[in-house]
């Protein structure tokens, strides 16, 4: 995908570091205070704007400060609600679209080529029967803690 784009992010995507091996991450550990642990899911990231609860930007990752415009193709993905309400109707989402599939398992099947297929559905112009397959995975709300119902580990 390409990196960039012409829609500036609300709040940066930010990436994370890979550490050598398991002494390495032990030492970052211990440096660190309230850490949180999420699921790895391997797709294409997105930042959902809403705004008095209405879906009104979907940005792709693009460089992490700014992407290519996605809300046309994201409003399409069932998934992803077009309206919300509560605490939520005026926030800024971070999440991975992902391809969902039945009775897939991972390690016994391999990726499937998985994040290319979703990547290629956002980036193309035509409409793709692709979108019907897409889920989401939220991370949160974009510049503040984690959510209550993932672990926090305090040291």
């Amino acid at each position: 995908m390409p990196a960039g784009g012409s829609i500036r992010h609300p709040v940066s995507h930010t990436g994370v570091s890979k550490v050598a091996n398991k002494a390495a991450l032990r030492q970052w550990m211990r440096s660190h205070q309230d850490l949180w642990i999420q699921p790895k899911v391997d797709g294409v990231a997105v930042t959902l704007v809403y705004r008095q609860g209405q879906l009104v930007q979907a940005t792709s990752r693009g460089d992490g400060l700014k992407g290519e415009d996605w809300t046309a193709k994201v409003k399409r993905i069932a998934a992803i609600p077009a309206r919300v309400t509560g605490p939520l109707a005026n926030s800024v989402l971070q999440g991975e679209l992902f391809l969902r599939r039945d009775n897939h398992v991972q390690h016994q099947m391999g990726g499937m080529n998985a994040r290319a297929k979703v990547a290629g559905a956002m980036m193309r112009q035509d409409d793709s029967a692709l979108l019907d397959h897409i889920g989401i995975f939220y991370l949160g709300l974009a510049g503040r803690s984690p959510p209550r119902w993932m672990s926090v580990c305090r040291r």
